[in-house]
């Protein structure tokens, strides 16, 4: 019996994942050159979070002489705070994934809600609160609660629940590797950005959450 659904954040509930990746280019402005750098950072690290991806970026512009600064830190997170200012005002009014909002009002009364997201917990919640979204999740859960294999254990410790009693909903590699690691029935949200995924071992993919509440049941009725 399903008694928890955990969902992801971008590209699973909202259209957001080009507004990230789009935002790196924005928060090094004056930087000659930089988006070759940007992108092969990103094509490497297509997960990593945005402390990583902007200290790396950071590291390439000094080692070529486009950016000068003394302390790393002070700059990984004084760009840091620009990406979340600007991303967070973006997201706030960007597109929903198909299904979105409709298909949680007709779930969080039923089973228990979460987010669990590689988004730092502050702006993660902001942005949640700022699309009229926190009414349905039991909790949210960001990087800064933990990663998101810790927040999946945070979750089953918590509400006493076992791993029959969840389903994990996310677009991303990672997303399937915790599925993987705690035996979640999984349900792959397919987008722009994980089309070269292999999905050949994921049983359940969509391409929105339209038909979200129909694939819920059809696991509901095969688990023992």
């Amino acid at each position: 019996m399903i008694k928890a659904i955990i969902f992801d954040f971008d590209g699973v509930l909202v259209k957001s994942n080009k507004i990230k990746r789009e935002a790196y280019s924005h928060i090094f402005t004056n930087i000659k050159g930089k988006q070759k750098f940007i992108k092969k950072v990103l094509e490497q690290h297509p997960e990593k979070n945005r402390y990583f991806i902007i200290e790396e970026c950071l590291k390439i512009f000094k080692q070529k002489g486009l950016l000068k600064f003394k302390n790393l830190k002070t700059e990984i997170r004084k760009y840091a705070d620009k990406y979340a200012k600007l991303t967070e005002s973006k997201i706030s009014k960007s597109e929903e994934v198909k299904g979105a909002k409709k298909t949680l009002e007709g779930l969080y009364k039923k089973y228990l809600l979460f987010i669990d997201s590689a988004t730092p917990d502050k702006s993660l919640k902001r942005t949640v609160y700022n699309r009229g979204l926190t009414k349905y999740f039991k909790r949210v859960y960001g990087s800064d609660s933990g990663n998101k294999s810790e927040n999946i254990k945070r979750i089953l410790n918590e509400f006493k629940l076992s791993t029959q009693h969840i389903i994990f909903i996310g677009d991303g590699k990672e997303d399937v590797r915790c599925a993987k690691k705690y035996n979640l029935p999984f349900i792959f949200i397919m987008n722009e950005y994980n089309k070269f995924f292999d999905k050949r071992n994921i049983g359940h993919k969509l391409p929105n959450l339209v038909n979200l509440p129909k694939t819920i049941k059809k696991i509901e009725i095969r688990l023992p």
